[in-house]
C-alpha cells in the first residue's frame, strides 16, 4: 500500500478498479439484500427502491463524477469522486 501512496495516480486505478468490480454496472452499486441499488445521477447520488419503484436523493452536487459502493452490511455508502485538476 506504500507504493500506492506515493503514486496518487495508481491508488485512485486501484481504487476505481475495485469499484467498477462492485457491481454490474459503473457508477450503480446494489444494497446485499437486492432490495435496491445507489447511483448517481447527475451530480447526486440517489437511492432507488426495488419495492416501492421510487428514488429518493442521498446526497446534493457531489461536485464531480463519482462512483459509489456500499458496505456489507448495506448501512453506509462510500463514494470515489475524481478531480482534474490543471
Amino acid at each position: 500500500m506504500r507504493r500506492l501512496a506515493r503514486h496518487p495516480g495508481l491508488a485512485t486505478l486501484a481504487a476505481l478498479v475495485l469499484i467498477a468490480s462492485s457491481g454490474c454496472h459503473p457508477g450503480i452499486s446494489w444494497l446485499p439484500d437486492s432490495s435496491g441499488f445507489v447511483y448517481t445521477k447527475g451530480k447526486h447520488l440517489m437511492l432507488f427502491d426495488v419495492k416501492t419503484k421510487k428514488s429518493q436523493v442521498l446526497a446534493k452536487d457531489l461536485r464531480a463524477p463519482a462512483w459509489p459502493t456500499v458496505s456489507p452490511d448495506g448501512k453506509r455508502f462510500a463514494l470515489t469522486r475524481v478531480w482534474h485538476r490543471m
